[in-house]
């Protein structure tokens, strides 16, 4: 875990060398959202490595929850799944099933569809809902799993692997004046949030973030193209 203190810090001497001139003056609240930007471009951007380089995987690992049971609720032979409030992105899914007259249950991997391709997979001879040839079709509506089962069969439980929103950084600590601060939501912030990934990580975000101060200042069309080049440098993507 890295103190966030540490990274607005580092944000400020980047800004102020990367902006020389400009007279600009970095406040805390100034600090806050841009990093906070900063980290959800890079998690954006590094979770669809992770799931081909192990790497990305670990550095990652402090987001991942695995195994959680959703709740569901039954609508005829769609389950519809939700997913929790932290949810971000989901990586794998299973589901336990179970049989009018079968003697156990099954672990049955839903296979997803897009949604325009939805009812000709229920309608396929091929493709449509199976306890037998243990072919269960789920369908992703964005804050919850719809899943499709065939009509003997019922859902027990259905369980998922997920990467979990972050949790914007926060440091009122530094505040001379008081301890705490309001959000544009109104919610009072009065204690600390620190940076759950690795120190590499935080380097990289801190980067992003004066690529973001700049775009603030003065450099708005150019950012895009900044940031891409970062990216593609620090093989993000």
């Amino acid at each position: 875990m890295i103190s966030t203190r540490k990274i607005i810090f580092n944000v400020r001497r980047k800004l102020n060398a990367f902006i020389s001139g400009e007279e600009q003056e970095y406040k805390l609240l100034d600090l806050i959202p841009l990093i906070n930007e900063a980290y959800q471009i890079y998690v954006t951007n590094i979770i669809p490595l992770a799931e081909m380089d192990i790497y990305y995987k670990n550095i990652l690992r402090p987001l991942l929850v695995k195994d959680q049971k959703l709740n569901f609720s039954k609508n005829g032979n769609k389950y519809i799944a939700s997913y929790p409030k932290d949810f971000y992105k989901r990586v794998n899914q299973i589901a336990n099933v179970s049989c009018e007259g079968c003697k156990e249950n099954k672990e049955i991997i839903p296979r997803l569809v897009f949604s325009d391709k939805l009812y000709e997979a229920l309608r396929s001879p091929y493709r449509k809902p199976s306890f037998e040839w243990e072919q269960l079709i789920a369908d992703d509506s964005g804050d919850s799993l719809h899943l499709y089962l065939d009509n003997k069969s019922k859902l027990e439980n259905i369980r998922i692997d997920y990467y979990k929103k972050i949790v914007p950084l926060q440091a009122p600590s530094l505040l001379k004046c008081a301890n705490e601060y309001e959000e544009p939501d109104e919610t009072i912030i009065k204690e600390d949030v620190d940076f759950v990934l690795d120190e590499d990580s935080a380097i990289k975000v801190e980067d992003i973030a004066v690529l973001i101060g700049h775009r603030d200042v003065k450099d708005i069309e150019g950012f895009q193209t900044q940031l891409q080049k970062y990216i593609q440098r620090k093989n993000l993507i």
